[in-house]
């Protein structure tokens, strides 16, 4: 029978062995990254290919891409075959565009140099308690995607692949077919309020963004034969919120800045109309952070938030507080998945 100490040694090298693991992590994620930025797994769709002829058709060196392919297939992502070929694998499937669960675009932008480059400078975050971004740019998160609107576009179907995963359920769950108007605010380029305004056929919208997604939204709109329902605003919505037209539902799907521009975005900024009558409701679609020690991704996120722009991700507890500070009660909260929740508020 093994004694004690040989069994604690055990389970101390499945620790180490598992640390191991999530400190190398980084590697994967730029294997993955460079295969997106490939089009490897759209390469693959009609079967097998050999490693030359994915070189060739991407304008890469053959052995170098082999040896990327060979460790994402070590790790169940592409499969190579007996005779050296690659193929893809229920791991590599979400990597092609277009198909359900389609992911190459956040893979792309996770892997981007300004991603790696902030993360790379988190000590300097936990230092000062500042954006990594300002400190290595010179610029806020946002100014630097305005002068590099590549990158900006890289960012934005990255963002549009997690927000098409989570629409679903927070349209399940909320009942937006008791409201006449919905003003989307930083929808990017509108999957969130096609999906709600198909669900409410009587239901009219609105959009605010940013004018480089302003034309992605129509395009997204019209294919979800809701265009005629939904008017498109390019603005900046750190600035100000538009309610005309009697909008009295504000969806926000990620309120991660810090509480001072948030008020900005539009939380302290709603008019009440001329009806006094009228109190616009606003919706914050968003993970809560939880308590104790259960894994949760929204934590690591806060801390993406930390090195990005300066903010944050909230606790319960921490958005009754920003609701309250921008005039706002929170007065129901809907769990929509394991992930997301809808908090509501109503203006007094």
């Amino acid at each position: 029978m093994p004694s004690s100490s040989h069994f604690d040694r055990a389970v101390e090298a499945s620790a180490a062995e598992s640390l191991t693991e999530m400190i190398m992590a980084y590697r994967l994620s730029q294997l993955i990254h460079v295969a997106a930025r490939l089009g490897i797994a759209d390469l693959l769709k009609g079967g097998a290919r050999s490693c030359d002829e994915l070189a060739s058709r991407t304008g890469v060196h053959p052995p170098a891409l082999y040896r990327v392919l060979r460790a994402l297939a070590s790790n169940g992502i592409f499969s190579e075959t007996e005779q050296g070929a690659f193929e893809l694998t229920p791991l590599a499937a979400p990597l092609q565009i277009g198909v359900p669960g389609s992911l190459p675009g956040l893979a792309v932008m996770q892997g981007e140099e300004s991603r790696w480059r902030a993360w790379g400078e988190l000590l300097y975050s936990v230092k000062t308690g500042k954006s990594a971004v300002e400190h290595i740019y010179g610029m806020t998160n946002w100014e630097w995607y305005a002068q590099n609107p590549d990158a900006f576009e890289r960012f934005s179907e990255g963002m549009a692949e997690l927000t098409r995963k989570a629409i679903p359920t927070p349209v399940a769950a909320y009942g937006f077919s008791a409201h006449q108007r919905v003003v989307d605010v930083g929808g990017g380029p509108g999957e969130l309020i096609a999906a709600i305004l198909r669900q409410a056929p009587h239901l009219r919208g609105i959009l605010v963004e940013l004018p480089a997604l302003i034309d992605d939204a129509r395009t997204v709109l019209e294919a979800a034969g809701v265009a005629d329902r939904c008017e498109l605003i390019a603005g900046d919505y750190f600035e100000s919120v538009p309610s005309r037209g009697g909008g009295r539902l504000y969806p926000q799907e990620h309120p991660a800045w810090d509480g001072r521009r948030q008020g900005r975005a539009g939380v302290g900024k709603l008019s009440r109309g001329h009806d006094e009558r009228w109190a616009p409701l606003l919706l914050v679609i968003q993970a809560i952070v939880p308590s104790g020690n259960e894994p949760a991704r929204i934590k690591v996120s806060d801390v993406l938030h930390l090195v990005s722009e300066g903010g944050q991700e909230r606790t319960e507890a921490q958005y009754r507080t920003l609701f309250a500070a921008s005039g706002f009660g929170v007065v129901k909260i809907y769990p929509a998945s394991s992930s997301f929740s809808i908090l509501e508020g109503v203006r007094p």
